[in-house]
């Protein structure tokens, strides 16, 4: 049994709503363009805080304070890397980006574990 169906047979998984967005042309002389956010996904995964000292010396500031890591279905990693807009208790996060890396995305034998950062 892997950690993810161990966490769902406990009950520890929350709604997880991921938006995805399409460019809209709002001005086809001047290229203005917008995001329009389409209808939520709603996944299940297990969500938890990320520690102020894995901020400071992890992730060495980059990420705000109250930013959380997913643990979820591999199936999903084309979700959070197309994602605009997470939302999570109403929260609003977003799928984080190293410059060096890309994006924060573990990718396990039968889970993925993803960084959100918290979007202002």
């Amino acid at each position: 049994m892997n950690i993810l169906e161990l966490l769902k047979k406990h009950e520890k998984t929350k709604n997880i709503k991921i938006y995805l967005g399409k460019e809209v042309i709002e001005d086809p002389y001047e290229k203005n363009v917008s995001i329009e956010l389409q209808n939520p996904i709603t996944i299940q995964g297990f969500v938890y805080n990320i520690s102020p000292e894995s901020i400071k010396w992890k992730y060495e500031g980059l990420i705000p304070y109250g930013s959380k890591t997913i643990i979820c279905d591999k199936s999903y990693i084309n979700l959070f890397k197309l994602a605009e807009k997470i939302e999570i208790d109403d929260e609003v996060y977003t799928t984080f980006v190293n410059a060096e890396k890309g994006f924060e995305i573990i990718e396990r034998q039968d889970y993925i574990v993803v960084t959100l950062s918290k979007k202002p």
